[in-house]
């Protein structure tokens, strides 16, 4: 996954998923396809080619956030043990609240709106968002 911060229309985060083809080539968009991700990162650096703007600065070395001791292999945890708050967002698949797990820790509950898409795939998107 490919995160670009974006000021216009308003500041925010946008993800692109990185894709393959049948012959092996990166992209972002079907158009614009690269031998290795270094050479579609390049790429963007000099053309938006389908993203809200092209790559202007290096990545982000910022580590990643603590996972709160769960394991990348764990995608569910008990239900119980959350309290959902406001709604962040919705889209065709699903809800976005802010929540509470285990009463202090803030986190973002994504749920699937039922009868969308399957719960293997639903897993598989979570895996992308670690």
């Amino acid at each position: 996954t490919l995160s670009l911060y974006t000021k216009i229309p308003h500041a925010h985060v946008k993800h692109y998923h990185i894709k393959t083809n049948a012959r092996g080539e990166y992209y972002l968009s079907e158009k614009h396809c690269c031998n290795s991700i270094p050479d579609l990162i390049n790429y963007h650096k000099h053309n938006s080619g389908g993203l809200a703007s092209r790559l202007k600065t290096s990545p982000c070395d910022r580590p990643a956030p603590a996972t709160a001791g769960l394991s990348h292999d764990k995608w569910e945890i008990d239900h119980n043990e959350l309290m959902l708050l406001e709604e962040l967002g919705s889209g065709q698949f699903g809800v976005v609240r802010r929540g509470k797990w285990r009463g202090s820790i803030d986190v973002a509950v994504k749920m699937m709106k039922e009868g969308t898409m399957s719960e293997d795939d639903f897993i598989d998107e979570a895996k992308v968002m670690t």
